[in-house]
């Protein structure tokens, strides 16, 4: 019987100066608004299509652009007005699309995780 031992790494986040405990197959990313690390799947991805439409990628899988964000309804706002998510994507979102994602800031703090397209 082959026993894997998983290696546990210290790192300090850089906005808040919280340690994190991470091991060594858990992926880290950021949240695009307040700039704090923490794992993948405490993140919401968004994603900018081929064609074009951003995105709620719930599977963290899909092809294009992506960036993260807390299921957070101030990093959400915060993300949305002072246009990082614009930055990070490198497009120009539609008024339109920032309603949708405006709604969503709704959907996400109810705990209801549902992909949308805007």
């Amino acid at each position: 019987m082959n026993v894997r031992q998983l290696t546990i790494s210290r790192r300090k986040s850089q906005s808040e100066g919280e340690e994190l405990e991470r091991y060594k197959d858990m992926p880290l990313r950021t949240c695009i608004s307040c700039r704090r690390v923490t794992a993948k799947h405490n993140l919401v991805r968004l994603v900018v299509t081929p064609a074009g439409f951003v995105e709620i990628d719930r599977t963290k899988k899909k092809v294009g652009r992506g960036a993260y964000l807390c299921p957070d309804k101030n990093c959400w706002k915060d993300g949305l007005k002072s246009k990082k998510l614009e930055r990070a994507f490198k497009i120009k979102l539609s008024s339109d699309g920032l309603k949708a994602l405006l709604q969503y800031v709704e959907v996400v703090n109810d705990g209801n995780m549902k992909r949308e397209k805007i």
